[in-house]
C-alpha cells in the first residue's frame, strides 16, 4: 500500500476517502503512533492520519487527489518527546494537587 495524502483534518480525510472510493479505488486510513487505537474509539482529534491505496491504484489515486485539490501534504503538528513528557509531568502534578485538595476537604468535613 502506498500513501496518497496525509493530514490531521478528519473532514479532508473523509472527503478524499469518499472521492477515491466513488472511483472504485479501495482505501485504507492509518493513523500515526497510537492513533489507530484512537480511531476505533472515536477520539482521534488532531492525530496525524494517512490515506493509503493499493500499489496498482496509486498513480490513478494521486491524479484524482491532485485534480480535486488534495495535491500537497498538509502540515501537521508533531510534538517532540520532550514536550510530551513535560505535558505528562504537568498532568501528574495537577492531578496530585487536585487529590490533595479533595483529601483535605474530606478531612475537614470529618
Amino acid at each position: 500500500m502506498k500513501e496518497v495524502y496525509s493530514t490531521n483534518n478528519e473532514v479532508e480525510l473523509q472527503m478524499l476517502v469518499g472521492l477515491l472510493e466513488s472511483c472504485n479505488i479501495q482505501t485504507n486510513v492509518r493513523a500515526g503512533g497510537a492513533g489507530d487505537y484512537f480511531r476505533v474509539k472515536g477520539s482521534d482529534v488532531m492525530i496525524y492520519k494517512s490515506v493509503l491505496v493499493r500499489d496498482e491504484d496509486w498513480e490513478k489515486a494521486v491524479k484524482i487527489a491532485k485534480d480535486n485539490g488534495f495535491e500537497k501534504k498538509k502540515q501537521t503538528v508533531k510534538r517532540g518527546k520532550g514536550e510530551v513528557w513535560l505535558g505528562r509531568i504537568l498532568l501528574v502534578i495537577f492531578v496530585a494537587i487536585f487529590l490533595v485538595n479533595v483529601y483535605m476537604a474530606v478531612a475537614d468535613y470529618l
